[in-house]
């Protein structure tokens, strides 16, 4: 659903403002780059880009090297691949241990490119490298492609009611994790019954991603919020709502709403405010149901929960599976002990609405 992923991304938000500030934030540190103020001859600078091949989806340089460029600086550029002699050379002079990497040298004072790169750059007066890139990106020392994660979904598709979980792999590329393989499987498939028996899965729809994640240290711990760690170091996305519950066989999360209105209250808001309102935590009404006080459903509900202000909406016990109705429910209304959700603060709507006060 389109609210919880909406959720995912301002939950992590953090993470992808590092990686903003990292690719963006040069810009913010350079000033035009005009050398000699008595000459305004333009400052010199050639770039070096060390990069590992086949890893087309490692960390770019390209915004920096933008950057560097519109600064004004009379810029020179050089592509190196791993495993050149002159990649190697400059690889063991510098002690670099990530692809890819950049190397700029010239007149870097004058051009002001180091106080734009900070502490993602190491430098002497006509040197500077980035070397500590954000992933993915290579590890020399093992040879393998670090943070380059791989998402397995899992689907029922005879489940028409339940959330889709399509989105997390937009939601985690926004966020600047990098993408390898994904795979998209129905939960009757051989592959899904033996991923869903290995890691304990027992709601639908799910993802599984791959440990590749613990690189972003700042996505993993707030991770709960989405879902669980794996048993050998992935993570677990399980909090797509209305889900299939395995064993059951039952969808959760399907909510049915029932409306309390009095005919007589003319003035009255209108109840079905309350639609986009829950539409906004994510909640899917699967049956909907009004009511006037004046009937026998009606009255029986108003003594049934002793409901004094009018119109109001109860919710069926489903509404338990939204976490984040449930963060905000204990300050408008009361679950009842049949888990009935029913909502009390009338005033919480606005200042403007108007209600009727049963006596």
């Amino acid at each position: 659903m389109q609210y919880a992923y909406a959720m995912l991304f301002t939950l992590l938000l953090g993470s992808s403002l590092i990686n903003f500030f990292l690719i963006f934030g040069i810009n913010s540190g350079l000033s035009l780059a005009q050398g000699d103020p008595i000459t305004s001859e333009p400052a010199k600078l050639s770039i070096t880009l060390i990069k590992a091949a086949g890893c087309d989806k490692c960390f770019s340089t390209d915004e920096i090297v933008s950057a560097l460029k519109a600064s004004g600086a009379e810029i020179t550029e050089k592509t190196l691949e791993f495993g050149s002699t002159e990649a190697d050379a400059l690889i063991e002079k510098y002690s670099i241990e990530r692809l890819p990497a950049l190397v700029v040298y010239g007149e870097i004072e004058s051009a002001n490119v180091s106080s734009a790169l900070g502490s993602n750059s190491e430098f002497d007066k006509n040197t500077l490298v980035l070397r500590d890139v954000k992933p993915p990106y290579v590890d020399l020392e093992s040879n393998s492609t670090i943070g380059l994660v791989s998402i397995t979904t899992i689907s029922d598709s005879n489940c028409e009611k339940c959330a889709s979980i399509s989105g997390l792999q937009n939601e985690l590329e926004q966020l600047g994790v990098g993408i390898g393989d994904s795979e998209e499987l129905d939960a009757n498939s051989e592959n899904a019954q033996k991923l869903i028996a290995e890691y304990g899965i027992d709601r639908l729809p799910v993802a599984i991603v791959s440990k590749d994640l613990n690189a972003y240290p700042e996505i993993t711990k707030q991770w709960t919020n989405v879902g669980r760690p794996a048993y050998n170091g992935g993570y677990i996305a399980d909090y797509a709502v209305p889900y299939l519950d395995i064993e059951s066989k039952s969808t959760i999360g399907l909510v049915n709403l029932t409306k309390l209105v009095d005919a007589n209250c003319s003035d009255c808001y209108d109840v079905n405010i309350h639609n986009s309102v829950l539409a906004r935590f994510g909640v899917v009404v699967g049956t909907e149901v009004n009511y006037d006080i004046s009937s026998a459903d009606g009255n029986a509900l108003l003594q049934k929960y002793a409901i004094k202000k009018i119109p109001t909406i109860i919710l069926s016990s489903d509404a338990n599976a939204y976490s984040t109705l449930n963060q905000v429910w204990a300050d408008v209304g009361t679950i009842e002990a049949d888990g009935a959700y029913v909502f009390r603060d009338l005033n919480a709507l606005g200042e403007d609405i108007k209600f009727r006060t049963l006596d």
